[in-house]
């Protein structure tokens, strides 16, 4: 029998080929798999926001450039609770205000567990707390917010159930943040007597988030708009305004005030005195409803359901989603305003529009003999650099007056500006129509409000993130593409790439 030798097997077993590439990948492997772990440790280390993503598509728990540039502003130091018992926190709540602590250093934050620690409730005893309320404070102010205002509900009545649709934590924690931070709060007032249309919850909810106080005014009874109104809201009266009225109005705009008008369509009412106050800062309706002739200008809801272009603008600049302006009513520049008063456009139909000027007995949406053509502003705003009230001089000596204000300019205040934002559509506030597009309308409504109040309060609103987001904002042309996209184009392009390779393999 011969003898088996060890030495002279493993030579040979290292000179084979197989054995030496496997040694070869096995060492490679366990390289690879040590870089691996060095790797895992690494980021272990860093910060939560630097290894955590969000993957849900709406980025629940990032926070955004808004929030961002008031969080790089703050000068104040401010404490953020997240009440919750241990093992039932919001693991979503908890992440967002993660970030918020990790993007400023002014933000410090905790979770309080109210069974463990029942101290911790005695100094919030006038507020009404529940698991997962967020408390927000800074100094003597503060503010909490429940799990009801961070998430919203959809309720099915034919169950009696409801389901979580949105998630408002950003929106409501930055305007928290806000509030106990800002020396001063705005208010605006919104007049009433002219059968207005009742604002939306998402209206109010914007306002509220903005830290805004609404108050009605009846200019009837009161003797002018409040000195305090950062803004006076005319919301689609579909009444006319007095003469009376008009006055105070006039006369609160000449003084350098705000104004945030929707005047839509009214069923053909006249309301001349809303003309002529919107006709002495340069703006004219054009009768009637605007119909889009372009299919890239509407919804599949119809050629009235408009989706215009947004122009530039302050207030449209970073507004990167659709706005959608069902009903809406056309604008256009007056030619002999004021050459002081300067009309931008915010909102413009396309050149293919019209405005059908009787929509109750309209028998077709084609342009007929009698519409109007387009383009027209949707939406506009409008500004008039305007003297303070104690720059004028007796009309008496008007010459001696200006020769005195070029050299005496240390007397004078600085120059206020008039300020309106003028939207045609009041459905483009409706809920369901926001949903459309995203968001997008009281988007553009934030803006608008932030751009009146001039940055002088902290008016910062972000908007809330479908969390049961299906639909797809779409144009029509757009919807119609996807549908030849997804029927046509797509199984023809598998059918023939299958051909292909069948034949290909055949004539092998």
């Amino acid at each position: 029998m011969k003898k088996f030798n060890i030495k002279e097997s493993f030579r040979k077993g290292v000179k084979n080929k197989r054995l030496r590439h496997g040694s070869y990948s096995m060492g490679l492997a366990l390289i690879v798999l040590a870089i691996i772990v060095v790797i895992n440790m690494a980021v272990n280390a860093l910060p939560s926001k630097f290894r955590e993503f969000d993957l849900t598509g709406q980025n629940l728990t990032q926070i955004g450039s808004q929030t961002t540039e008031m969080l790089d502003a703050l000068t104040k130091d401010v404490q953020i609770y997240l009440v919750a018992q241990s093992g039932q926190e919001d693991e979503t709540t908890k992440k967002l205000l993660e970030n918020y602590a990790g993007a400023s250093s002014h933000i410090k934050f905790e979770i309080r567990d109210p069974v463990k620690n029942p101290a911790f409730l005695n100094s919030y005893q006038d507020m009404e707390l529940y698991n997962n309320s967020v408390i927000v404070e800074c100094g003597d102010r503060k503010k909490a917010l429940s799990p009801d205002q961070i998430y919203e509900y959809q309720m099915d009545y034919t169950t009696y159930s409801s389901t979580i649709t949105g998630f408002d934590g950003e929106g409501q924690i930055t305007s928290a943040i806000s509030y106990v931070t800002s020396e001063n709060l705005g208010k605006a007032y919104a007049l009433t007597g002219h059968d207005e249309i009742p604002m939306t919850d998402n209206l109010k909810s914007l306002m509220q988030k903005q830290n805004l106080e609404i108050e009605d005014l009846n200019l009837i009874t009161a003797e002018q708009v409040p000195e305090d109104a950062d803004f006076l809201f005319v919301f689609s009266p579909m009444a006319d305004l007095s003469s009376e009225e008009t006055a105070k109005i006039q006369n609160y705009l000449t003084a350098g005030g705000h104004a945030f008008i929707v005047a839509g369509y009214t069923g053909g009412t006249p309301q001349p005195n809303l003309d002529a106050l919107l006709a002495d800062y340069g703006l004219e309706r054009v009768e009637g409803v605007v119909v889009e002739g372009d299919p890239n200008h509407y919804t599949g809801s119809g050629q009235a359901y408009i989706v215009p272009d947004k122009e530039s603008h302050e207030i449209t600049g970073g507004l990167e989603k659709y706005v959608l302006m069902p009903m809406a009513q056309g604008l256009q520049e007056s030619q002999d305003h004021r050459d002081t008063v300067q009309v931008s456009a915010l909102l413009k139909t396309s050149d293919s529009s019209y405005s059908k000027p009787d929509p109750a007995n309209v028998t077709t949406m084609e342009k007929e003999d009698g519409d109007i053509d387009g383009p027209f502003m949707v939406g506009a705003a409008v500004t008039e650099t305007v003297a303070e009230a104690g720059d004028s001089t007796d009309a008496e000596d008007t010459s001696d007056a200006e020769d005195m204000n070029s050299t005496d300019t240390g007397s004078q205040s600085s120059p206020k500006e008039t300020r309106i934002v003028c939207l045609t559509s009041e459905l483009m506030f409706d809920q369901g129509t926001d949903a459309q597009v995203v968001g997008g309308n009281m988007e553009l409504v934030s803006k608008a409000v932030s751009w009146l109040t001039n940055g002088e309060e902290v008016t910062v609103s972000i908007p809330s993130k479908s969390i049961d987001n299906t639909s797809l904002s779409m144009t029509a042309m757009g919807s119609l593409l996807g549908f030849l996209g997804c029927i046509v184009v797509i199984p023809l392009a598998v059918l023939i790439t299958g051909l292909v390779i069948w034949l290909g393999r055949k004539n092998r």
